[in-house]
């Protein structure tokens, strides 16, 4: 019977272990993760506030209920320490275990700050279930929250927080906000639509240098000189892949976990996906890549070598007050951006020199 084994509770390693177990019933399937292995989906966590949820409230499934539905064994609280790959074996704190077949889902951490002082017990990250419920926890009626990024990930809880009542400023060393994702002129229709009907004050082309104690809050100093006053920081400058263990591992790392076009790594019998993978040059964190990457994985388990293709995967933000959808162009050639439309109804098509979308 083939054994299967997945490091990494998150959304990834889920989505894997459900394609795989659809396309080999009998496999025996073993996941691995340092959590409680509760399913929930992270992009849920920058949406939750305005909705009053606790962490509690964005379980999906706990770990047992996942190991009944997938008919899988969920190995939580279980650090991974290294793989061995000569041998097919994972080495963790708890023991060891062979496997045919390793699927490597460890997600990403977040970026930290780099600061001249840094008052942790105020400044916060949220990239998991127990992140989410610290932060909450700092929260009462009034916080004046500083978000440090101007990002999907820091706009979309901007746009949250402020929903939820809070005051929130955000801080962003960009020209405007989504800079990654789509041109000026749409995100300063978005930039203007959460200041009039959200309040929340922008500092752009700004970069924090030093965060400093004042009483029960904070201050936060700005190259330029200028000071943000807030009773607590949510950091958002970013993520990275969480590519430690395979570093340690022997297997190949960049920016991610380098894997080939089916998902596989320098060792055939090892795989990749998510946040963690760089899948034929590319480190996507969004839900679209991830779903193409466990479908490929499973077939090619299942005896059909499957590469990943990747379509038109849009990526929606979550800001209500001006929705915006974009597909961002994989592409090293010049491009020129045609904007349609008339504010807020504006479409923005990028064509190459020929006039081809």
């Amino acid at each position: 019977m083939t054994n299967i084994s997945i490091i990494g509770s998150g959304l990834a390693g889920y989505l894997v272990a459900t394609e795989v177990r659809k396309k080999l019933p009998k496999a025996n399937i073993t996941m691995f993760t340092a959590t409680d292995g509760a399913y929930y989906s992270k992009p849920m966590l920058s949406t939750a506030l305005a909705q009053d949820k606790e962490s509690s409230d964005l379980v999906m499934f706990s770990a047992a209920a996942m190991e009944k539905r997938l008919d899988m064994k969920v190995m939580a609280h279980t650090k991974v320490k290294k793989i061995d790959s000569k041998a097919s074996t994972i080495i963790t704190e708890k023991g060891s275990s062979g496997y045919d077949s390793c699927i490597l889902a460890t997600g990403s951490d977040v970026i930290s700050l780099r600061l001249k002082q840094k008052i942790d017990d105020k400044v916060f990250t949220v990239n998991s279930l127990d992140d989410y419920a610290l932060f909450r926890e700092n929260l009462s009626t009034g916080t004046r929250i500083a978000v440090i990024g101007s990002g999907l990930v820091g706009v979309e809880f901007a746009h949250d927080l402020a929903g939820a009542g809070y005051s929130v400023s955000i801080v962003g060393d960009a020209a405007y906000p989504l800079n990654l994702l789509v041109p000026a002129e749409i995100a300063q229709v978005l930039q203007r639509a959460m200041e009039k009907e959200l309040k929340v004050k922008w500092h752009l082309n700004e970069s924090v240098v030093a965060i400093e104690p004042n009483k029960d809050s904070v201050v936060l100093e700005c190259a330029s000189g200028t000071k943000i006053n807030a009773d607590i920081v949510l950091s958002a400058i970013g993520i990275k892949a969480n590519i430690d263990l395979a570093k340690a591992s022997g297997i190949r790392t960049e920016q991610g976990i380098v894997v080939d076009d089916m998902c596989r790594t320098n060792y055939s019998n090892i795989y990749a996906l998510g946040d963690c993978a760089e899948v034929a040059g590319l480190n996507l964190h969004y839900v679209p890549p991830i779903r193409k990457c466990a479908t490929a994985i499973a077939e090619t388990l299942a005896g059909s070598p499957t590469t990943v293709k990747y379509p038109a995967m849009p990526v929606s933000v979550k800001s209500p007050v001006c929705p915006i959808a974009a597909c961002i162009p994989r592409t090293k050639e010049k491009l020129t951006c045609e904007l349609t439309g008339v504010v807020p109804d504006l479409v923005a098509r990028f064509v190459d020199d020929n006039g081809s979308l």
